[in-house]
């Protein structure tokens, strides 16, 4: 089995993301067209990022109704071809829409 680790060190080799990561699209919600991204999946938890609805991420984890997801930020380019890294944090579930591969 892979490691989340793994898992994006293959990704930014150029390598496709094995099925440990899917992609979702973030849907938002009613109240607001932002989703907070936090360090561990708690609502205690600090909120390191917002990702605004129809941002792309990678689902690489979940924990009870939290989604683990790799995204691209200011700071993260998160484009695999070229080796760059990606953005991580956690994520209600509930504002995410799966996508096709």
């Amino acid at each position: 089995m892979l490691t989340i680790f793994a898992t994006l060190a293959l990704a930014m080799q150029g390598a496709t993301a094995p099925a440990a990561c899917p992609p979702a699209v973030v849907t938002g919600s009613a109240q607001s067209a932002r989703v907070a991204v936090y360090r561990s999946p708690s609502l205690a938890a600090r909120k390191t990022d917002r990702l605004r609805a129809g941002t792309r991420v990678l689902v690489c984890g979940e924990q009870g109704g939290w989604a683990w997801v790799a995204y691209a930020s200011r700071r993260n380019s998160c484009v695999p071809a070229r080796g760059a890294t990606c953005a991580t944090g956690w994520v209600d579930r509930r504002r995410l829409a799966a996508l096709g591969s």
